[in-house]
């Protein structure tokens, strides 16, 4: 196996591991076997004839465009890219890699503009050391030893480079193209517009990450419930729908109460493919913000978030709804006639006298104090609340969250579901939390006069010993980890590990992936502005900062050196102002009867240096140094 071929499966392996956080697994699985088939290929030095090859390259690349569920995407071009590089690689000689290695250094920064993580900017910088390395061996008739001489060079090169790509990455930030030829491929993140019984069982099967929560305060984790959409309307198929409630109520602006007392906190967004953003209730804007619904409080972007972004938010403890219209009331009462009698008949004689909260808080200890169990493989009922409710009594949060909310409409109260995420991960590295898709939960909110919005959540009433199972990470063992001076080493087991992945990613996350296009124009608009003293403040900081670079990086070849002869004979002849030529040795020197003695000496130094193995090492090269600085200029 020669070195070209490990350097090219180097790439290719890089490449795959980059894949690998996009792919779905079995998309990767489709294409890890034809990265070995063609390794295989290529190490039995198997010939293929064209033939074969150009029609089996075609076969492929339509069955990724399946994979792809018929839609042409950014993804879709570069995982054809990685196939096409690879029927390249077998067509290549011993070494003609270099139209391969470019082509693959070009889909990994592909990668990185897409997702810029800490693993993707990892590999993909290790790719393109290897670029620059062929780049400087390109001329080369073997690969040379990296040696102390070809190291410098390389690190040259990459002084030169390294900016260029820092330019190009400021430049051209991450984009997303995407066309669908027939139907989109199905996302399953976040919440979906309509829910039913058994809704959750499907979303909350994924555990991909949704976003990264930091606040900058102490909070209670039982209190942290964001919320993504709000769902008003219960249809005649009893399916709980989310719908825009600007335009049902016409677009009023309903008047909003803000408090003083506010929540600062930071949010990361990963890719999710839609346009919710959640947020912690009630995260209200401090002035008028068009992504902010007045009546559900949720947040919307108006383009779907295709890479990470970064919000900071400001969340208060009281609703910021404090009244509601004749309509709205009614408009939150309101339940189809297809709902059992028994389940509004049992709202009706149990309301009574009781206000809103009172009955509220009956059905929750009703929920608590009865045979109800929180279980995620419940007996399947169909949309059958009544059912549930008095008959079989096995849920999860919609089951309890909708057939509350409909005890609440019968017994005349206007009541809805909210829908989000709830609890989530500590990282205790960070200080921060992270949410996922299976920490996807609903609760209730309660109109309640003269205070607003008050939430409620049924499932959080179900003692322990009647949680048959759940996935929700609030209960996870890693969440109880704690970080003292004496207890660090919890961090280096198998659950400290990932708290450590997390962290390290979301510290590059939030401090270099939060760049988009918006930015870059920022940017580029910035650079514009300025005026010529800051121009030429910033150009003296650069060059002050790669002259500090050059000496540290001309410091460190010198304390790799053993030997400082050659620097202290370059010393000796620019204080004699001599210009010596090549062939003039020390005895040229020596020859010189106008040398004072303790120039002699010094030379004599160089002389045992040279030829008496005496290797002169940094502190006597400084000592001799200074002697010679010491020593008067007439010298003849």
């Amino acid at each position: 196996m020669n070195i070209y071929f490990k350097l090219s499966v180097f790439i290719i392996l890089s490449q795959l591991a980059l894949m690998f956080q996009k792919l779905e697994y079995e998309n990767f699985l489709y294409v890890l076997a034809i990265t070995i088939t063609v390794l295989f290929i290529k190490y039995k030095n198997i010939i293929i004839h064209a033939l074969v090859r150009h029609p089996s390259l075609i076969i492929l690349m339509g069955i990724q465009f399946v994979f792809e569920d018929y839609t042409i995407t950014k993804d879709f071009f570069i995982n054809c890219l990685y196939i096409l590089l690879l029927f390249k690689f077998l067509e290549t000689k011993k070494k003609d890699y270099f139209f391969f290695v470019a082509l693959s250094i070009f889909v990994t920064i592909s990668n990185l503009i897409n997702n810029q993580n800490l693993l993707s900017s990892i590999i993909s910088g290790s790719s393109a050391i290897t670029a620059i390395i062929l780049l400087y061996l390109i001329n080369q008739k073997e690969l040379i030893t990296l040696n102390i001489q070809n190291l410098k060079r390389i690190v040259l090169i990459s002084v030169f480079t390294v900016p260029i790509i820092i330019l190009t990455y400021l430049f051209f930030p991450r984009a997303e193209v995407k066309v669908s030829l027939f139907a989109n491929k199905s996302n399953n993140l976040g919440i979906p517009d309509k829910i039913s019984l058994g809704s959750f069982q499907q979303i909350t099967l994924e555990d991909e990450d949704i976003f990264n929560a930091k606040f900058f305060e102490r909070v209670n984790q039982n209190q942290l419930y964001f919320r993504v959409k709000t769902f008003e309307v219960l249809d005649q198929l009893k399916n709980w729908r989310s719908i825009d409630t600007k335009v049902t109520f016409n677009n009023k602006t309903p008047i909003i109460k803000r408090s003083n007392n506010q929540l600062e906190y930071d949010l990361i967004l990963f890719d999710h493919g839609k346009k919710w953003i959640p947020t912690l209730d009630y995260t209200v804007p401090k002035t008028y913000d068009p992504k902010f619904n007045t009546y559900s409080l949720n947040y919307r972007l108006g383009q779907i978030i295709n890479n990470k972004k970064k919000f900071a938010f400001s969340a208060q403890s009281i609703s910021p709804r404090v009244s509601l219209t004749t309509e709205e009331k009614s408009y939150y009462r309101q339940i189809p006639s297809t709902v059992n009698e028994r389940l509004i008949n049992w709202a009706k004689e149990n309301r009574k006298n009781k206000s809103n909260i009172q009955f509220a808080e009956f059905v929750i200890n009703h929920f608590k104090n009865q045979e109800y169990f929180y279980n995620l493989r419940p007996e399947p009922i169909g949309n059958n609340y009544s059912k549930f409710f008095f008959e079989t009594k096995e849920g999860y949060c919609e089951y309890y969250a909708g057939t509350m909310t409909l005890l609440l409409r019968a017994a005349d109260i206007p009541s809805r579901i909210v829908t989000g995420f709830y609890g989530g991960r500590y990282n205790t590295l960070g200080d921060f939390y992270t949410f996922s898709q299976e920490d996807a939960h609903s609760w209730v909110e309660v109109w309640i006069e003269n205070t607003g919005w008050v939430r409620f959540d049924p499932t959080q009433v179900i003692p322990p010993q009647r949680i048959k199972n759940t996935i929700n990470s609030f209960a996870r063992e890693e969440n109880n980890l704690e970080t003292n001076d004496n207890q660090f080493v919890k961090f280096f087991n198998e659950q400290g590990v990932n708290l450590w992945i997390r962290y390290l990613d979301y510290q590059w996350t939030n401090y270099l992936i939060q760049y988009d296009s918006n930015q870059r124009k920022e940017l580029i608009s910035k650079i514009k502005e300025l005026n010529k003293e800051t121009i030429l403040s910033l150009a003296n900081s650069i060059f002050s900062i790669i002259i500090a670079s050059l000496i540290i990086f001309v410091l460190l070849i010198m304390f790799k050196k053993d030997n400082y002869s050659d620097i202290l004979f370059f010393l000796i002849s620019r204080k004699l102002n001599l210009k010596i030529n090549f062939h003039h040795t020390h005895q040229y020197l020596l020859k010189n009867k106008d040398l004072n003695d303790k120039i002699k000496k010094i030379i004599l130094i160089y002389e045992e240096s040279i030829f008496y193995k005496k290797k002169l090492n940094l502190i006597n090269f400084f000592k001799a140094s200074f002697d010679l600085l010491c020593i008067s200029n007439k010298t003849r």
